[in-house]
């Protein structure tokens, strides 16, 4: 998945509202539901056998999607279930879709790498009235087997797509960060995110300890250099 479509997913949550305080509000999307987390496991488990070691969900995210502007009102409401808040998506007739990401455990480790699937999963809208009782089925067009990667100098795994050795992964950590730095921003703490094509290049997001993204970088590797070098790394550091 390229980083625009990844941002062009992402970028939907803000779709949603929150009513836990009667006022409408930005919120962070809902987890998905435990109903459908189990559909779309069975869905990946037949496709990618390899996957069923997984030891099960690590966060997830619902939205709802669709081209007619009212599908904007979605709301998500908080409600309390003894000591649990829990929040739901208020289902709407003008979406489309429903849209589902959720990220798996990791289902294979070893040497510092663990390996595990990203998930982005639609289906027709379930709010909208289907004959004869039909529910629409999940579809998984976008499965990615990423890697979590420990790198010395930061506390945060490496989320890495595409195939790239560690001493070049820490390469590309270390021209991000001069090239932060010398942009005159802030300095993060790691590198969070990294997707390489395995043809040259790449992008990465950079931030907490804890994980958190705060800026992007783009990298391209110059011809003919050796990836393990930090000098091998073209970079622009990427405004928001």
């Amino acid at each position: 998945m390229n980083r625009s479509s990844v941002i062009g997913f992402f970028c939907i949550s803000q779709l949603c509202c929150a009513t836990s305080t009667g006022e409408d509000q930005w919120a962070e999307p809902p987890p998905v539901s435990d109903a459908d987390i189990t559909a779309i496991t069975t869905l990946l488990v037949d496709r990618y056998p390899e996957f069923a070691s997984s030891a099960g969900v690590k966060a997830s995210q619902y939205l709802q999607g669709g081209p007619d502007g009212d599908c904007g009102e979605s709301m998500v409401e908080t409600t309390m279930q003894g000591q649990e808040t829990v929040r739901e998506m208020r289902p709407n007739t003008h979406c489309e879709h429903d849209l589902a990401t959720i990220y798996f455990l990791p289902h294979k480790e070893n040497a510092g790498r663990a390996e595990a699937v990203m998930a982005h999963c639609r289906r027709p809208s379930i709010a909208r009235p289907w004959p004869d009782g039909h529910v629409p089925q999940w579809d998984c067009t976008s499965v990615t087997f990423r890697e979590y990667v420990q790198l010395e100098g930061q506390t945060c795994d490496v989320r890495l797509t595409g195939e790239m050795s560690t001493p070049a992964l820490d390469a590309v950590r270390k021209a991000g960060l001069d090239a932060i730095r010398a942009a005159g921003k802030q300095v993060p703490e790691a590198l969070v995110v990294y997707h390489f094509d395995g043809e040259g290049s790449g992008w990465g997001t950079f931030g907490t300890n804890e994980c958190h993204p705060e800026i992007s970088v783009e990298f391209s590797l110059t011809e003919g250099s050796d990836p393990a070098k930090e000098s091998a790394w073209a970079t622009v550091v990427l405004e928001h």
